[in-house]
C-alpha cells in the first residue's frame, strides 16, 4: 500500500479483503518510521488493555488483587507470544473488553456519552478481526436487557449501536465491492459471486471454513465441559490441538469461580457468550484472549470474595495457599514462555548485537532462499511460490502463491493441461517465469500431490525448465518457455511432450 501510494487489490492474499482497522494503524507506523514503530503501535493497544483491566479491577475490589489480573493474563503464553506480533487478537480483546467496560459505566453514571464510547469500541472490535462479529450481538441483548427505558428508546438506541458499528466496517465492505463486486468477500460467495476479482472460490471457502473447524479437541457438548482440562495439559503451539498454550494458572484457579456474588453476572454472562462462540467457531488458543479478559478478572474476583468471606486462622491459610498456587502457575507459565524466548532468542537482535539479516536466517528457514530469489529473479519477471508459507513479502520481485492451500493453481494448472506446450501456454499468460516450492510437501513424503501429478510436474521441470538453485529443502527453477520443438538452435535438449496422469 506503501509503495503504490493507496489501497490496491491483492487478489492472491485472501486476508487482504478481511477488515484491516489495526493494519491501517500498523501502515500509519510504517509511514511514518520502522516496523518498530508499528510494533509498539500494536503493543501500546495491549497495555491499554492492561491497564484498562486493572483500572476496572480497582473499581470493583481492592488494589492489591488488581495488580493480579493483568499478571495471570499476560502471563498466558499463547497471548504473550502474540503480543509484540502482527496478530490483532489482544487488540481486539481490548475493543471488546472496553465496550463491555463503557457499558457497565453508561448504566451506573447515566451518562450518554458512555453508550457511544461503547459504540466506538464495538465498532473497532468489528473493524479489527471478524471473530468478534459476535460483539455486536451481545452488546444489542446488553441494551436491550438494561430495561430501564422505554421500548421506543430502546429501538432507537439498539439502531444507533448497530449502524455506528457498522460505520467501522462500511470503508472495508466498500473496498471489496469496488474490487470483486462482492462486498461481502471472501464470504457468500454463493449469493454475491465475486471469483472474478480474487484468487478465491467457493470450494475453497468451505474447505477453509472446514479447516478451521479443525482446531480443538471435539464440539461435543461433553468436549466443551473438558476444555479446562483439554486446553491446560493438551494444547501444543503448531498443532490442530489448539494451536497454542494457556498454562497452568486457569486450571489452578477455577475454583475461586463458586466465590463469585450475583453482582458479577454481567461479566459472567458475556465469558459465556465469547466463549461458547469460540467454541463453536475455531478452536485457536490465541483466540480466547476476550473471553479470557473476562474469565481472569472473574477469578480473581472471586479468590478476593472467597477470602473476604473468611476470617481468623481459615483467612491466613487461604491467602498462603494462595500465594503458594499462584506462584506455582506464574512459575510455570513464564517457563513455557522462555522456552519460546529460547528458540527465538531475541536478545542479541533487541540489543542491537544482531543485525536484522542473520536474525531472520535462524527463525525462517527459507529465508536464504528468498534472498537469492531476490537477486537471480529479473524486476521484468514473475515467481510462482508454492508451499512457502504467507512470507511474499520477502520477496522484493513480483510473485504469484496462494495464501490459503498453497498448491492450488500450480495442481490446477497440472490437472487442466495435458500437453507441455498448454502448460507453457498457460505460464506464459500469466506471466510466470520461475518456480520456488518446498520439496517436502511437493515430492517429499508430505507432498499433497498425487503420484500423476507429481510425474507431470516432474517430466515438465526435467524438459522445459533449468534448476537455479537449491537451499534446504527449498527449489529455484526457471522456466524455459520460449524453447520450440524442432528448433535447431535448440541445444539444450528440451523437447515439447505430451504429460499424461
Amino acid at each position: 500500500y506503501l509503495e503504490a501510494g493507496g489501497i490496491i487489490n491483492l487478489p492472491n492474499n485472501i486476508f487482504s479483503f478481511y477488515p484491516q482497522h489495526m493494519e491501517m494503524l500498523y501502515l500509519f507506523a510504517l509511514a511514518l518510521g520502522t516496523d518498530h514503530l508499528a510494533q509498539l503501535t500494536g503493543l501500546g493497544i495491549v497495555f491499554l488493555l492492561l491497564i484498562a483491566l486493572h483500572q476496572y479491577y480497582r473499581q470493583k475490589g481492592s488494589a492489591t488483587y488488581a495488580l493480579l489480573v493483568p499478571a495471570v493474563f499476560l502471563s498466558t503464553p499463547a497471548f504473550f507470544n502474540v503480543a509484540y506480533s502482527a496478530y490483532v487478537d489482544l487488540q481486539t480483546a481490548a475493543y471488546a473488553f472496553m465496550a463491555f467496560y463503557s457499558w457497565e459505566n453508561w448504566l451506573s453514571r447515566k451518562q450518554t456519552g458512555w453508550f457511544y464510547l461503547m459504540t466506538v469500541f464495538v465498532g473497532a472490535a468489528l473493524a479489527t478481526q471478524l471473530t468478534a462479529i459476535i460483539a455486536l450481538p451481545i452488546a444489542l441483548l446488553a441494551v436491550v436487557l438494561q430495561g430501564e427505558t422505554s421500548p421506543k428508546k430502546v429501538f432507537g438506541q439498539c439502531c444507533i449501536l448497530a449502524l455506528g458499528t457498522l460505520l467501522f466496517i462500511l470503508p472495508w465492505w466498500g473496498r471489496n465491492y469496488f474490487f470483486t463486486g462482492n462486498p461481502f468477500a471472501p464470504f457468500f460467495m454463493q449469493l454475491f459471486g465475486g471469483g472474478q476479482g480474487m484468487n478465491w472460490d467457493i470450494t475453497r471457502s468451505f474447505q477453509h471454513f472446514q479447516y478451521f473447524s479443525s482446531y480443538g479437541m471435539g464440539h461435543g457438548i461433553l468436549d466443551f465441559f473438558l476444555l479446562p482440562i483439554n486446553l491446560t495439559f493438551f494444547g501444543q503451539p503448531h498443532s490442530l490441538k489448539f494451536d497454542g498454550q494457556i498454562g497452568i494458572l486457569y486450571f489452578l484457579l477455577l475454583p475461586a469461580l463458586f466465590g463469585l456474588r450475583r453482582q458479577s453476572l454481567p461479566m459472567i454472562a458475556a465469558f459465556l457468550l465469547f466463549m461458547v462462540f469460540w467454541f463453536t467457531q475455531t478452536q485457536q488458543a490465541r483466540l480466547l484472549s476476550t473471553p479470557f479478559a473476562f474469565l481472569t478478572l472473574l477469578l480473581i474476583k472471586g479468590l478476593e470474595e472467597w477470602l473476604s468471606s473468611q476470617s481468623g486462622k481459615t483467612k491466613n491459610n487461604g491467602e498462603t495457599f494462595l500465594l503458594a498456587v499462584l506462584a506455582l502457575g506464574l512459575i510455570f507459565n513464564t517457563f513455557l514462555i522462555a522456552k519460546t524466548w529460547a528458540r527465538i532468542q531475541p536478545l542479541p537482535y533487541i540489543f542491537q548485537q544482531e543485525s536484522r539479516e542473520p536474525f531472520l536466517m535462524r527463525q525462517i528457514r527459507s529465508y536464504p532462499v528468498y534472498l537469492s530469489a531476490n537477486h537471480l529473479v529479473e524486476k521484468n519477471e514473475k515467481i510462482l511460490l508454492v508451499y512457502m508459507k504467507n512470507l511474499g513479502f520477502l520477496m522484493d520481485k513480483p510473485f504469484f502463491s496462494d495464501s490459503v492451500f498453497e498448491d492450488h493453481t500450480l495442481k490446477k494448472i497440472i490437472d487442466e493441461e495435458v500437453y507441455a506446450g498448454d502448460i507453457i501456454n498457460r505460464l506464459k499468460s500469466m506471466g510466470i517465469t520461475h518456480i520456488l516450492f518446498n520439496h517436502k510437501f511437493v515430492f517429499g513424503e508430505d507432498s499433497t500431490f498425487s503420484a500423476g501429478e507429481k510425474g507431470i510436474l516432474k517430466n515438465f521441470l526435467a524438459h522445459h525448465a533449468q534448476h537455479i538453485l537449491t537451499k534446504n529443502e527449498f527449489f529455484l527453477y526457471r522456466f524455459m518457455l520460449d524453447l520450440e520443438p524442432g528448433n535447431p538452435n535448440n541445444t539444450s535438449g528440451l523437447i515439447s511432450i505430451p504429460l499424461n496422469h
